[in-house]
């Protein structure tokens, strides 16, 4: 019996051996590849925002310079329609993202113009006319941010972050102005006190479609807590005469995570744009001298 239980003991442990090898020869099951720790993956947020924005500054259109200072409200209360909107995306992986902005502003205005004028005596001229303006704004930006530094803030799990970012941001001003001229001119010569009248009809259309690039650099700093709220800031600057001749921008703001979602937050703040761009000379001068800016309101989701 000692030698049968000998020859048991040595197959069991010949049997051990050669499963150990071949588990060796073949790699890690498939239970223990499940517990390999994760890759950094990437991070994705998206936000949709609604921008009310105000306009300071000036515009020259062939040559003739006019002067811009409206508010949200004048642009709700005197626009036929009216669409101002901003979406963002972010994808994030480790210290490094690529961040996209676009901006999309279209107002629709018309309304009538009537009265009359002498421009000499004995010639009146009573006149009325229609103008329609359509004004499309497009902004859109591509930028890369890379994480320079970071340290705890405030409650344990929270942190502060600082981002160095250069891009591209996208110009586009398409405005289209209609207008419809009835004029009735008549004329009462003294020496022969008879009438002469004569009406006519003038159409005009002005438009303006530019488009340029502005290269821009700057900083942006985060600040998360673990309860779900953070605070964001960025400034930048750009133009440096490639095509406008400068341009910044800053904008800050609050966000919080909704409870009714761990992946939907919402986030409020206030951003300001100033781009100086012109082009052509004389008579063809265009020109864009204008700050942009006006609370932001939106939604993220964090995929």
């Amino acid at each position: 019996m000692a030698a049968v239980a000998k020859a048991f003991t040595l197959v069991v442990a010949l049997a051990c051996s050669m499963s150990a090898a071949r588990a060796t020869d073949l790699g890690p099951t498939p239970g223990a590849a499940a517990y390999a720790p994760p890759a950094d993956p990437w991070q994705i947020d998206a936000t949709a925002y609604g921008w009310a924005i105000n306009l300071n500054g000036s515009t020259t259109v062939d040559g003739v310079k006019a002067s811009v200072d409206v508010t949200f409200i004048d642009i709700v209360e005197n626009a036929d329609s009216i669409a101002a909107l901003e979406g963002r995306m972010e994808a994030r992986k480790g210290k490094f993202s690529l961040v996209s902005i676009s901006d999309y502003f279209n107002a629709t205005f018309s309304g009538n113009v009537a009265g009359s004028v002498q421009p000499v005596p004995q010639l009146d001229i009573d006149f009325d006319a229609s103008v329609e303006l359509d004004f499309e704004l497009i902004l859109s930006e591509l930028s890369a941010t890379y994480e320079i530094f970071k340290t705890p803030f405030g409650e344990p799990g929270g942190f502060a972050a600082l981002d160095a970012l250069a891009g591209g941001r996208y110009n586009s001003i398409d405005a289209t102005t209609d207008v419809v001229l009835n004029a009735t001119a008549t004329l009462t010569p003294e020496i022969v006190p008879i009438s002469f009248t004569e009406t006519g009809q003038i159409r005009a259309q002005i438009q303006v479609d530019e488009q340029w690039v502005d290269p821009f650099v700057g900083l942006r700093l985060r600040i998360e807590s673990p309860r779900g709220y953070g605070f964001f800031a960025r400034g930048d600057v750009g133009g440096f005469g490639a095509a406008s001749e400068f341009v910044w921008q800053a904008m800050a703001g609050l966000a919080g995570q909704c409870r009714c979602n761990e992946n939907l937050s919402w986030a409020v703040g206030y951003r300001a744009l100033d781009t100086d761009y012109s082009t052509g000379s004389g008579a063809n001068e265009f020109a864009f001298d204008m700050l942009i800016h006006g609370p932001v309101i939106g939604a993220n989701y964090r995929f």
